[in-house]
């Protein structure tokens, strides 16, 4: 942004080399956030406060941004001036920039305004102040500005603070109105929508879902900051990670949930490089999100399902699914089962995604989830056909529908591959299907809260086994 400021004869300095009230002096550092330009309307002759704005009684705006020079120093700037001059700024310049900043003025912070709760919290004990008339702000164009791009990656904050989403979840009330730092993933981004103010004006909202390894719940954050907005653009999916310092977690009335809001003392930092961030990546790139695949691998973790020995009835499991506290557990039954169509028009098999195990239509020919490496072609990897047979189980106090059975559970229970399954004709479906159904069965299962039932063996009881042990309440 051309000025009336000029680089030769000011002496460059470092952030943590800065003074108060130091002149003639140039900075060099990367853009690290910034906030929308605000503007304050004309109120009188007295609106001049000697902050850039021109006569008394001119309209003056102000862009802030915050800057970085280091892995340890980080300050914050405004740029005062006309709403043109600040409207300018903010479209010119981003994060991710590295700039030159020419004869800005050096203020000491007073850490107890108002204003400093609505800025990021940095290092450096001064403000930098751009005025239109005598500051410049520009492109650095000098050959070492590679060295700043790195520094993009580093927190803000110390690592080890942050909050996980299972932190979130069980203490929402507790962090309502809060702002806090998140460690996450990414797990979708929404479009961009428009929306009209009650006063007529239009912005914009975007939608972000992110997810981490402590909970299967998608966490969402609301963004109102233009620039946020568009950095968003760039995120992918499963991919991305992201530092989250001070998000303000607040009550959102349409999803009836805590959400997250970026607000003008966030500070994102990208694809962090430390090793938290990179063993998140490692697993949202395989890690599931559908609640059936989700407790599919729940399923696939228990090392040996016969061990399962807690017996249950159908209303208790019904019971327990419904606490919420209980996020999964399992239980061994002894039901009749009373439905297993193997040999009618229910579909038994599914084709799914390698990687993120969602349902692959049978018009397609691969995962099209927006959220999944295969569909955003990270990834290539051939769908695969599994077994999904869904059970009821029936005992004296109730049933318990739609338990799934499925992949090598339903292999293991039905003794056959999935090609040997389809390759039987209807007679052989339905001698497989007589060998379980209305027979009372020893069937241990897994279960999430809904319920979703999964299957983990299934085989004809013992009566004697029966009788010893099925609850009679």
């Amino acid at each position: 942004m051309a000025g009336s400021g000029s680089g030769s004869g000011l002496r460059m300095v470092a952030l943590r080399s800065l003074q108060a009230d130091a002149a003639g002096c140039m900075l060099v550092a990367v853009i690290i956030a910034k906030s929308a330009p605000r503007v304050f309307k004309k109120t009188g002759p007295e609106s001049g406060t000697g902050t850039g704005t021109g006569a008394g009684g001119e309209s003056k705006g102000v862009f802030s941004f915050t800057i970085r020079d280091s892995t340890i120093d980080t300050a914050n700037c405004s740029a005062w001036g006309s709403p043109h001059f600040v409207m300018s700024l903010d479209q010119m310049f981003h994060v991710g920039d590295v700039v030159d900043i020419l004869s800005p003025q050096i203020k000491s912070r007073q850490l107890e305004s108002r204003s400093e709760q609505y800025q990021p919290l940095v290092s450096s004990p001064f403000k930098i102040i751009l005025n239109e008339r005598q500051s410049e702000i520009t492109i650095h164009e000098a050959e070492n500005y590679t060295n700043y791009l790195p520094l993009l990656h580093l927190p803000t904050k110390s690592a080890a603070g942050y909050f996980t989403l299972a932190d979130v979840e069980k203490s929402s009330q507790d962090f309502r109105e809060d702002t806090i730092d998140l460690l996450v993933a990414v797990r979708a981004v929404a479009q961009p929508r428009n929306i009209k103010t009650k006063f007529g004006e239009e912005i914009q909202n975007r939608e972000v879902s992110v997810m981490d390894q402590t909970t299967t719940n998608p966490f969402k954050i609301m963004i109102w900051e233009p620039e946020a907005i568009k950095r968003a653009s760039s995120w992918q999916s499963r991919e991305t990670v992201l530092f989250i310092s001070d998000i303000k977690l607040e009550w959102n009335n349409f999803n009836k949930a805590i959400v997250g809001r970026i607000i003008g003392r966030t500070v994102i930092t990208e694809d962090p490089h430390t090793a938290e961030a990179e063993a998140l990546r490692v697993y949202a790139r395989h890690a599931p999100i559908l609640r059936s695949a989700v407790i599919d691998r729940v399923s696939q973790d228990i090392p040996d399902p016969i061990s399962i020995r807690s017996v249950m009835t159908v209303q208790q499991v019904l019971d327990r699914a419904n606490v919420e506290e209980h996020v999964q557990f399992t239980a061994l039954m002894y039901a009749v089962i009373t439905q297993m169509d193997l040999d009618g028009c229910n579909k038994v098999t599914l084709t799914k995604c390698v990687s993120c195990s969602s349902i692959v239509k049978e018009t397609k020919t691969a995962c099209d989830n927006i959220e999944c490496s295969v569909a955003s072609g990270a990834e290539n990897m051939e769908p695969e056909i599994n077994f999904n047979v869904y059970v009821t189980l029936t005992d004296h106090t109730g049933s318990l529908r739609n338990c799934r059975l499925t992949g090598k559970f339903a292999e293991q229970v039905l003794g056959c591959s999935v090609v040997e399954f389809l390759s039987m004709d209807v007679d052989a479906k339905g001698q497989l299907k007589w060998r379980f159904l209305l027979e009372r069965c020893t069937v241990r299962i897994v279960v999430m809260k809904g319920p979703l039932v999964s299957i983990l063996t299934c085989s004809v009881g013992d009566p004697n086994e029966v009788v010893s042990k099925l609850p009679v309440y």
